[in-house]
Formats: structure tokens, sequence, C-alpha cells
């Protein structure tokens, strides 16, 4: 049990401590561990991050979602990870992806139905957050989802870690009109943002900054309000504080004068930030109409907000995600027209390299692909990228000298045809300690041909536990490697 230092009072050490014990606060798993890493690491690539995402099937699903809308519902939608990170960048989609594993780690674990009102308060903060940001013109919205998020996220998790205490400061909140900060003062004698931040800290997913270097005060102080707006929105929608009238027209009153809207109405904006994000009715069973109508029992005042969040957000209770399923037919095809267009449109070759090894990994599903090519001075065959189950693998363990061509990376080079193997027993490349540490059993190796010459190599592998390559994958991974080899010949060109 929790021992105080004074009458209801802890240090944000001993809630810390005790939120961890009692595992209120999910610990990250290696996913989301290396994507919190990888901001700081000035050797991270866009395609190790998107190597990290697409590992995982389920935040690949959510991360497309919430990419399409803040696409603002793009005339060509972001279907890969690849295009997302693309379009809006390596930082960017970092904090969303970590920002959304976090969150569905969260509710994974609750089974009781006043947690998952949090729960779904949270994301909507977030949501509404980056939809308002969309709507005052800025230019990273992404940024306001991951803020929004964290600022309603400790309400989860204090609320699942020391109930009693909680309902106390909840009571403080609604019945005695105290601030957030001076009921968490209050009752655990920290401010909730000392909270807020030394949980983000925990999870090493700080809030992004809201004064960027290139932003003018006036920026930075508009970013804060869609934030602060926000949380005062959903509070009231999902009971956190008493609604009514007043309550409802103050933050109206304010978002209308910030967008300089006379017109506004804050049951149609809230329920437009639903309608912009697949993710509302996929995960959470609400939509247009449902955020709409708590929206305007918000106003009227006259029945607990709590109670009618309670209500509607029971059927995302009992829902288990599930991804949706790929057929890997058709999602080759939508592959192999990402690769056409990123080729025509002249696309980094870094860029294009990384939609190829999306779509070998997702509709193949091999255990690991790595993308190698030959040096300079044309001596070695040197892995450039990898993608895989196994974390922590380096592409640049993938060489092996020309000269020798005795190792049978090296003869794919000179044969120009994709083979495939069925045992390991042959050497592949110099130091095949890389093969038996992933445990492959079925290997395939396809040649990348530009201009005539063979500059580069997909290596594929399988362990046991999956079939041995086919003549179709053959077929799939050499229509790739030919797009490839045309994206060279657009450069020489």
């Amino acid at each position: 049990m929790l021992k105080s230092n004074k009458k209801n009072e802890f240090t944000v050490a001993d809630l810390l401590k005790h939120l961890r014990q009692s595992d209120s606060i999910p610990a990250l798993d290696e996913n989301v561990t290396q994507l919190c890493r990888m901001t700081g690491n000035s050797e991270s690539a866009a395609s190790d991050l998107t190597s990290v995402i697409m590992r995982d099937a389920a935040l690949t699903s959510r991360l497309l979602g919430m990419a399409n809308s803040a696409c603002l519902r793009p005339r060509n939608p972001v279907k890969t990870v690849s295009a997302a990170v693309i379009l809006f960048g390596f930082e960017r989609i970092q904090q969303l992806a970590s920002g959304l594993t976090l969150f569905h780690k969260h509710a994974a674990d609750i089974r009781d139905k006043e947690l998952y009102r949090l729960l779904v308060c949270a994301y909507c903060t977030g949501n509404l957050a980056m939809h308002l940001a969309r709507k005052l013109g800025d230019s990273t919205p992404e940024e306001l989802f991951v803020s929004g998020l964290m600022e309603q996220l400790p309400r989860l998790i204090l609320a699942n870690g020391f109930p009693e205490q909680y309902r106390n400061m909840e009571h403080l909140i609604t019945n005695e009109k105290q601030s957030l900060e001076q009921a968490s003062k209050q009752v655990f004698g920290v401010p909730f943002s000392e909270i807020t931040a030394a949980i983000a800290d925990y999870w090493k997913l700080h809030k992004p900054d809201h004064a960027r270097a290139n932003d003018s005060p006036r920026d930075a102080e508009r970013r804060q309000q869609a934030i602060s707006l926000s949380v005062e929105v959903t509070d009231l929608l999902f009971g956190n504080r008493l609604a009514g009238p007043t309550a409802v027209g103050d933050v109206s009153m304010a978002i209308a004068t910030l967008l300089k809207d006379k017109n506004f109405s804050l049951p149609d904006f809230v329920g437009a930030s639903a309608n912009g994000d697949p993710n509302m009715e996929q995960f959470f069973k609400l939509n247009e109409q449902d955020l709409s109508m708590m929206t305007r029992i918000a106003e009227w005042g006259k029945v607990s907000s709590t109670q009618v969040a309670n209500s509607l957000t029971a059927s995302f209770q009992k829902h288990t995600e599930e991804p949706p399923k790929e057929d890997p037919p058709l999602m080759m095809a939508h592959f192999l027209s990402e690769l056409m267009l990123a080729v025509h449109k002249r696309y980094k070759l870094n860029d294009i390299l990384m939609i190829a090894q999306e779509g070998i990994f997702r509709c193949m599903n091999p255990e690991c692909v790595i993308a190698a090519f030959i040096d300079r001075d044309r001596q070695y065959l040197q892995g450039r990228l990898y993608a895989g189950h196994p974390s922590g693998i380096s592409a640049s363990r993938y060489r092996v000298a020309l000269s020798e061509g005795s190792r049978l990376a090296a003869q794919v080079m000179l044969s120009r045809e994709t083979t495939i193997v069925e045992t390991t027993k042959l050497q592949i490349i110099d130091d095949d300690s890389l093969i038996h540490e992933l445990k492959l059993t079925s290997v395939m190796i396809a040649p990348i041909i530009a201009s005539n010459r063979t500059i580069g190599q997909f290596f594929l592998g399988r362990c046991p536990a999956q079939p041995p390559f086919t003549s179709d994958d053959s077929l799939w991974i050499s229509a790739i490697a030919s797009h490839i080899g045309m994206s060279f010949e657009q450069i020489d060109r």
C-alpha cells in the first residue's frame, strides 16, 4: 500500500513507483521502445522507422487510419507506412506511432467502464486538438494529437492506480469547482501538470514543444490554445467537469473567437472531428452523430455527461481490435502501382526502396528482407536496408566479395536469375553467421538490374515455421526488383 509523507500528499517519485508496481503505467514493448529511441538517434533513418512499424499489423492499421485523417481525405489515400513517412516526415510519424501504441496498450488491459470512458476521452482530446489545429492552418496538426493525448492519459493512469483518491479529486472538480491543478494538489500533494510531465518522461515520449523554432509568439499561443480548449471540450463531454449551458457556451465562444467564425457551432465542430477520423468509427464505435449528441447533452446540463459517455463507450469496451485481413495478391498489385508512380514522379531512391521493402515484407511475409547494392569500387555487395521480425539486425552484415564468386549471393549477381534455395548449407555471404542467427531454412535472392548491369539484389529468408518460397514468390520479387532497376535508370538519364 502506498504511504504518503503527509496526509494525502505524495512526491512525484512516490506516485510513479506505486503506479509502476500496480501496472497502472503499461511497460513499453520492444517496438514502441525502438520508436521512442529513434528521434534522439542521429543515425536512425526513415526506413528504420518504417521497418519497426510494419512489424506490427495493428499499429500499421491504426497509423494509416490516422494518416488519412491528418491528410483530410487526400485524393490518393495513404495506404502504406512508407507513404505516410514520406508525406509527414520522420519525427511526426514517430510521435503518432508512439502515441497510438501507448494508447492501445492501455486499452488491452482495461476492464472497467469508468476507465474506458477516460481512455476514449484521451483519444478524442488528441483528435479534437488535431482537428482544431488543422482549421487554424497549422503546418503540423498531428503533433497536437500527441499533445492532447498526453494531457488526458494521466487521468486514466491515476484513476487506475489510485481509484479512491481519483474519485475524491473528481468530486473537488465537479462539486466544489476546483481546477484540475488545485484538486490534484489537494488530493495528491502534487500539481497535475507535474504528474503529466513525470509520466511523459517515464515513457520518454515528451509532448511536442508548442513553441517551435520558426513560430511567432502568436503561433505558439494559438497552438497552446488549441490544446487547452480541446481538453476543456472533452472534459465537458466525458464528465470530467460539470457541464451545462454556461460552461459549454464559454468554451464554444472561445473556439469561435480563435477561429474567427461568427457562425461557429460546437456540436457540428466536434462531430466533424469524428467524421474525419476513420479510427473513431472503426475502433471506438463513435460517429459524427454520437459526438454531436454528446455535445448537445452537455450543453443541456440536465443529464450526467459521465453516464452518457459510459453508455456510449460500452461497445468499445466489448470490442476486440483485429487488424483487417489483407489479400496478398491485391496488396502486391497496389505496391507495384505505388512503385510505378514513385518512379515516374522521381521520388528519392531511399523513398522508393522503402516502398519496395514494405511491399515485400507485408505481401510475401518473409522473416526478413535485405536490400544490398554494389559499392562504388564494384568490389563488394553490401547490405543497405533491413526489415524483419528479429530486431537489432544491421543490414551491413550482409556483405560478400564479388571477386571470389563462390558465394551464392555473388553467383546470383552473375547469373541474373532469381534463385530459391531450400537449405542453408550453401554459403551465401562471406559471414554466414547472420543466416544462422536468423534461423533461415528457405532463401530467395533476386538481382536488381539497371541499364543492363546488375547493381544489387533483394535477399529474403523464411524460418522453419513458414512455407518455403515458391515460383509465384519469384515472380513477385522479380517484378519489384525491375521497378527498382527502372528508378536507377531514371537517375542515369
